[in-house]
């Protein structure tokens, strides 16, 4: 503390005595300041921690999730294949039996048509 001339010692020492007072306050509440922040940075830091560990599992599920994905999508794909596979298979089928009902019936029209030669001969003896 400064005593000013003109101040008694006695002044002087009082206002000493009031600021280490309010200097012994200020300290008091820094201190109480400095515990709460200190109580503050551990919540946070337990937040963060909890932050973190969310953030690791939701990328373990995206993780999940993206291999579901591509699992997924191969299926697709091969699925895609069989239907293409299946529908050209659908086709031969198709023309195999078109083919064959062609051959059935060019040999029932022969067979038709042989059994007429003698029909056509019995009707040119009668005319």
């Amino acid at each position: 503390c400064i005593v000013r001339e003109g101040v008694s010692e006695m002044e002087g020492v009082g206002k000493c005595e009031k600021q280490l007072d309010a200097l012994r306050r200020d300290t008091g509440q820094a201190k109480r300041n400095i515990l709460h922040l200190e109580q503050e940075r551990k919540v946070l830091e337990h937040n963060l921690l909890n932050l973190r560990e969310q953030e690791q599992s939701i990328r373990d599920k995206v993780s999940i999730h993206e291999a579901k994905c591509d699992d997924l999508k191969l299926r697709l794909s091969n699925l895609r294949k069989l239907d293409r596979e299946n529908a050209r298979l659908q086709n031969d089928l198709e023309s195999k039996r078109r083919n064959e009902f062609y051959n059935w019936l060019d040999e029932s029209n022969k067979c038709i048509l042989s059994n007429l030669d003698p029909l056509r001969n019995i009707k040119t003896d009668y005319m």
